[in-house]
């Protein structure tokens, strides 16, 4: 619960900012290739199970948060696609803008089904201690350092796997879709406010002590 004395904008810049600014994208150890494949409900939830312990429960956290958020809609106007698309930008680290641009779309429509599938679960009876199906391996599963050797061993044998037509299915993705095309739109327009946000903040340590 928020107090009163709070500005809520503020405490949001401040949640969004600290994802922004970890050392790597909650998100970062999924590719672009296994998030654009990702169409249905139950391939989102057992996409997020590949991600380390430490990352799971962090977008598990962000996905109960923003489902609380959306809880709200009636008050605060954010659904579960608003919601979705303001923090897609905050989920993953990408050099190239345009790319990241491209992929946030993507991380949110992932975002969204994580969204609506925890809201879904509180609408159903309780389920008492059981972990939900997101948070399941942070509850008993392996360690970061189990997961990064289970992962180099399963990466070994997909070395020699076929190349990525991601460029190819992103293409066909966008093609004819209004709704993806409206959904670039918005987040271009939030991500590149977002991106004038970090070149201020570096602007302003680099030169904020010269007059």
């Amino acid at each position: 619960i928020v107090p009163d004395n709070i500005d809520v904008h503020c405490l949001a810049g401040l949640i969004k900012a600290w994802f922004r600014e970890l050392p790597s994208g909650v998100l970062d150890g999924l590719s672009p290739e296994q998030v654009l494949q990702c169409n249905t409900e139950e391939e989102s939830v057992d996409l997020v199970k590949q991600l380390k312990p430490t990352e799971a429960a962090l977008l598990n956290w962000a996905v109960d948060l923003m489902a609380d958020v959306v809880e709200e809609e009636e008050s605060n106007k954010m659904n579960a696609r608003n919601i979705a698309m303001v923090f897609a930008p905050n989920m993953t680290q990408m050099s190239d803008p345009l790319t990241a641009l491209m992929h946030a779309v993507q991380v949110m429509n992932l975002l969204k089904t994580l969204i609506m599938r925890t809201l879904q679960e509180r609408e159903e009876s309780a389920t008492g201690g059981r972990c939900s199906p997101m948070s399941s391996h942070s509850c008993n599963g392996p360690t970061d350092e189990e997961f990064d050797s289970n992962r180099e061993m399963e990466t070994s044998c997909e070395l020699k796997g076929p190349t990525s037509e991601y460029d190819n299915a992103l293409y066909n993705s966008y093609s004819g879709d209004e709704d993806e095309v409206q959904s670039l739109g918005e987040i271009e327009e939030c991500f590149l406010r977002q991106l004038d946000e970090n070149n201020k903040t570096v602007t302003n340590s680099l030169f904020g002590g010269t007059s």
